[in-house]
């Protein structure tokens, strides 16, 4: 079972949430790069509420996020590309998401 929890349907419109709601991730866009039996790879532009909340690449049942897919972090407003190795990484430092959620524990 997934650890995070939201549904993609195919041809979906989803560009049209731009807010938060009580959801973990919240998928603003999404498009199918190839598929390879039953699992779809997609580049994803999602919206999360914390660093923690960046889902492993491979998280979501049958779906796969592609590199360069997006997330933006609300409470942050910090911007995280998906990496060649699977890893969240900040797009203005290019610092693993796990240096930065060591940083903002420490400054809190």
């Amino acid at each position: 079972m997934s650890m995070y929890s939201f549904s993609i349907k195919d041809n979906s419109n989803l560009g049209a949430m731009s807010t938060l709601s009580t959801d973990t991730v919240i998928v603003k866009s999404w498009q199918t790069v190839s598929a390879s039996g039953s699992t779809k790879v997609v580049y994803a532009e999602l919206l999360v509420n914390e660093i923690s909340d960046l889902p492993p690449k491979d998280s979501y049942t049958g779906y796969t996020l592609s590199t360069g897919s997006m997330a933006v972090v609300a409470s942050r407003g910090i911007t995280y590309r998906l990496d060649s190795e699977g890893r969240w990484r900040n797009q203005n430092s290019g610092c693993p998401a796990e240096n930065d959620m060591q940083m903002f524990h420490l400054n809190t």
